[in-house]
């Protein structure tokens, strides 16, 4: 069974934009209503970088491609999200954070899950979020990827806007190369999985540098043993990250009791339960915590299975 997400963002007055002049304020202004003529209708004025959007090249490349005259393949399709949860504000994500996450896949739509979103309307959405470096911007580009989405409100450090000596460097690297740049994604977390279809249509406007879209993953039904095999990886990679040690391999790991063995300490746990609801978009009740299942990690991953409703 198909499961839609919807990765965007309500258009609505007093939603935040990006704090320049040549950004406008979204604003619904209602026309006609029922009571006097008989149907209603409304007027918008939107920027063509307003909530989730697309740029087109001509954003920032002078004779660059417009909405308008750029191919559809790019907006829908395959897609793969790569996690960046553990990044820090401010943090840059260079080659080696991507050749770490990504390896040898080839991958035509790659989103960038840092789960920036849970700071909307706040001064640190736009002040002090993670982005990518120049030099992994050409690295994106040697790998052919067509387009790349982020839950962040662009790619480039904050530190790099107009007026400063390197204006937007990312965005010009990936424009020039005519790598589609997906902004302001939005509940990524709720796909819980890496491999979905995307859907990211922009408007087709005339001449059009960027355009609001409708975005939305899709995820194709998933049987009991993939989502069990999805769990462990998850798991493994937890634990591969924030525990004092690897896990075993194989069934080996089952028994392991994590806690008591020291493999992670209390506070360990508490990021594990947090990174797994965030990742997996399960909730673990109070019971499922105090119970003997949870002990261990075949336990843990059986109880992320009957979550899911995966066995």
């Amino acid at each position: 069974m198909r499961r839609m997400v919807d990765l965007s963002y309500i258009l609505q007055n007093g939603m935040p934009v990006y704090p320049v002049p040549w950004s406008p304020a979204f604003e619904v202004t209602q026309l006609a209503r029922h009571e006097t003529e008989g149907r209603e209708s409304r007027k918008i004025v939107v920027g063509t970088h307003c909530g989730t959007h697309i740029d087109a090249p001509r954003h920032f490349i002078p004779g660059g491609a417009t909405v308008d005259q750029l191919p559809l393949e790019p907006f829908v399709g395959p897609a793969t999200l790569i996690d960046f949860t553990d990044a820090k504000p401010m943090q840059e994500m260079g080659v080696s954070e991507f050749e770490r996450r990504v390896g040898d896949q080839h991958i035509d739509r790659l989103v960038m899950r840092f789960d920036w979103s849970d700071h909307w309307s706040t001064s640190k959405y736009y002040s002090c979020q993670p982005y990518i470096s120049e030099d992994a911007a050409h690295w994106l580009v040697k790998r052919r990827v067509q387009l790349l989405g982020m839950d962040t409100p662009q790619a480039d450090s904050p530190k790099n806007g107009r007026g400063t000596k390197r204006d937007s460097p990312v965005h010009k690297i990936l424009l020039e190369a005519g790598i589609i740049k997906l902004e302001y994604m939005t509940n990524l977390k709720a796909l819980g999985t890496e491999q979905f279809e995307l859907i990211a249509l922009p408007l087709n406007i005339q001449e059009g540098d960027g355009s609001p879209v409708r975005c939305i993953g899709i995820i194709e039904g998933t049987g009991a043993t993939e989502i069990a095999e999805r769990h462990e990886r998850s798991v493994r990679k937890f634990f591969a990250r924030h525990g004092k040690s690897s896990l075993p391999a194989g069934e080996a790991a089952f028994s392991l009791r994590f806690l008591e063995q020291g493999v992670i300490d209390s506070f360990g746990l508490v990021t594990m339960i947090t990174e797994l609801e965030g990742e997996l978009g399960v909730t673990f009740s109070a019971e499922d915590l105090q119970s003997y299942e949870f002990q261990t990690v075949g336990g843990l991953i059986a109880i992320l299975n009957r979550l899911a409703g995966g066995g």
